[in-house]
């Protein structure tokens, strides 16, 4: 009798947290593991735009009840996201800085406010919410995580 070699997880391998322009204030890093877990989840992949800066939180709160894994989605100068994912957080991190040395600094209006807010403060992080992290497409936003 074989053993089958491969093990099964309920994964969603591209979750946003507050630094996501498409985040909100309730993306915290216990609001994503929480999510997650509801969902029956095993393993999620942290992959903010163009920022790194919230893996290392959700895996902290995370702790051994989840998988994390560091990642970024990358916008191109053609508008293309390409999702990558990363061994570690500072291997994510050094990404993100390579990312944003390169991009244009570009002004856009959130949503909760009227006011223009640079993107390069979102990709530093500096926004009231930088802290906090969510539940990106698990929580809030009607997608189901995948299977």
């Amino acid at each position: 009798m074989t053993s089958d070699p491969f093990m099964t997880v309920r994964a969603d391998l591209h979750v946003h947290t507050a630094l996501s322009p498409c985040g909100d204030d309730e993306m915290s890093p216990p609001a994503i593991v929480d999510a997650a877990l509801a969902a029956g989840l095993g393993l999620i992949a942290v992959c903010d735009h163009n920022a790194a800066g919230n893996t290392g939180a959700v895996g902290e709160a995370a702790g051994s009840r989840l998988s994390v894994i560091s990642g970024i989605e990358i916008t191109t100068a053609e508008e293309v996201h390409v999702v990558g994912l990363f061994p570690t957080v500072t291997a994510a991190a050094n990404a993100a800085d390579e990312v944003r040395e390169t991009l244009p600094v570009a002004t856009t209006t959130t949503r909760a406010s009227s006011r223009a807010v640079p993107h390069e403060r979102r990709r530093h992080g500096l926004r009231p919410r930088a802290s906090g992290a969510g539940a990106g497409h698990l929580a809030g936003t009607g997608r189901r995580p995948s299977s």
